[in-house]
């Protein structure tokens, strides 16, 4: 757009456009105002009237007075690796500010004013930011709260407000001017709208917000602090939070870190964690920051605490912290081995159990150290060949494979065990593993090879026996036939 040449408004040196000045028919001089002079004037605007900082930057700016500083260069980069806005507290002349940048990108109107510095469309052009000073925080405690813990959206809200802020001052110098009181009026219930929405934003953060005062008694607190402590957010101001919210054991300790983060002597957002004492007497574990809110002068006059309810996470890591005991206590006291190992050629193992010692004589750490171990020192080697063959065929199939096999324990015997197991194999699982268990079976083979001495045994036994009844019947009817002929003869010669 084109606008009087004044002394707010001066031709832009850094817009190298045709007819960048004109003048009218009527004689007026009208120079062209490109969006980032135009923003850069509101910042300009809002800078004079609240302290609201805002900045268009770059990495590559045409502008010598539009370069970044160190936290803007920061976000810039990341925004080069596709992250969506950058926030964070950093100092600026020596005062602590909460920033905001988001990026901006390159879309086919801007290449008319940046063809020459070679970006194409959907290119990073820069980015735009704003700096909350101290003052302004202070006296805005709510947007401060849910600037800091409520996450994405709320960091949005505070950057619309800031620029709707800044889009009021520069509307308010134009309405005073032109007397456009319906205007001024319009905007002013804008910016109560949004200050509406920022409370409905704080009573809907998923975090407690707890605000207090120098004495520890409650100025205000959220839904999700409500909810939490068992307690209404109208009915709970007043009460003093360390009597009735904080376990007697650690009263005086949290009252003591209140006064002293009062005085200024702790530092803000320190992350901590303790208990707490509803209503209905339970106990639950918040992790908590503080920060505190100053008044005009600086003076610190409230606080201001953040809190996750992480009781529920807790005990899930502590069940699951006493399962993974009780898993390791189960497989250490059986009287075989759990393992995990690679399905290669070496059998290397990723995993055993305490009962490897038991079964093999070494211990896991000596098992897993080296990855040729199991294979050059315990597997016998005339098995060797049959387990691989084996295994691979099962698996092969996707069935849980059971292979017996001899190793040789650290003391010298040759043992038999029985290994069953099964492979796992997903794009998580990479390389692929088998799972599975081994236990010692030389008993067994033992009594089975004892069995089978007997049965030769007893075979050979019934072998002889059967003989000996064949020649005892064969005896027997050789003495039979002798006495038979015998009797014959003698009747013979009686005739």
């Amino acid at each position: 757009m084109y606008a009087p040449i004044s002394e707010s408004t001066l031709p832009n040196e850094y817009l190298e456009v045709p007819e960048r000045d004109v003048v009218t028919t009527s004689g007026i001089a009208l120079t062209l105002i490109n969006p980032a002079y135009m923003t850069r004037q509101v910042h300009e605007l809002a800078s004079k009237k609240s302290g609201l900082l805002g900045h268009i930057t770059s990495l590559n700016p045409i502008r010598p007075e539009n370069a970044a500083d160190a936290w803007e260069k920061a976000a810039l980069e990341s925004f080069e690796l596709h992250q969506d806005e950058a926030s964070g507290f950093s100092d600026i002349n020596g005062e602590t500010y909460f920033r905001y940048m988001a990026p901006l990108y390159v879309s086919e109107a801007c290449t008319k004013c940046h063809e020459a510095q070679g970006y194409k469309v959907g290119d990073v052009r820069g980015g735009i930011s704003i700096s909350l000073p101290s003052e302004y925080i202070n006296s805005s405690s709510i947007i401060q709260t849910i600037s800091l813990f409520s996450g994405h959206f709320i960091l949005w809200m505070i950057g619309l407000m800031g620029i709707n802020y800044s889009s009021g001052q520069l509307l308010n110098s134009a309405k005073r001017q032109r007397g456009f009181g319906e205007e001024l009026k319009k905007s002013n219930d804008q910016m109560e709208s949004e200050r509406n929405l920022a409370r409905q934003y704080f009573n809907i953060s998923g975090v407690l917000l707890i605000k207090l005062d120098d004495e520890g008694f409650i100025l205000s607190i959220n839904q999700k602090a409500g909810e939490v402590l068992g307690a209404d957010p109208e009915t709970a101001k007043g009460l003093n939070w360390f009597n009735e919210f904080i376990p007697e054991n650690i009263r005086e300790e949290a009252r003591e870190a209140h006064y002293k983060l009062m005085k200024g002597e702790l530092d803000d957002y320190e992350y901590y964690a303790n208990q707490i004492q509803t209503r209905t007497g339970e106990l639950r574990e918040i992790a908590w920051r503080n920060s505190v809110i100053r008044d005009d002068q600086g003076e610190i006059v409230s606080t201001l605490i953040s809190g996750d309810d992480i009781t529920d996470l807790n005990r899930s890591e502590i069940a699951l912290q006493e399962n993974e005991r009780r898993l390791s206590t189960l497989m250490d006291n059986l009287t075989g081995m759990v393992y995990r190992c690679l399905n290669d050629s070496n059998w290397t193992m990723q995993f055993v159990s305490r009962g490897s010692e038991k079964l093999s004589g070494y211990t896991l750490e000596e098992l897993i150290a080296d990855p040729a171990f199991v294979y050059s020192n315990i597997l016998y080697p005339d098995d060797r060949y049959r387990i691989w063959q084996q295994v691979q065929a099962v698996i092969q199939e996707n069935m849980p494979f059971e292979v017996e096999f001899r190793i040789k324990h650290k003391n010298g015997d040759v043992r038999w065990v029985l290994a069953r197991g099964l492979r796992v194999s997903s794009p998580e699982v990479s390389p692929e593993v088998l799972e599975g268990y081994i236990f010692d079976i030389t008993e067994r083979k033992q009594a089975e090879e004892m069995l089978e001495s007997q049965l030769d045994e007893a075979l050979r036994f019934q072998k002889v026996t059967v003989n000996r009844e064949l020649r005892m019947k064969e005896l027997q009817d050789e003495i039979k036939a002798l006495k038979t002929g015998r009797i014959t003869g003698v009747e013979n010669e009686d005739n």
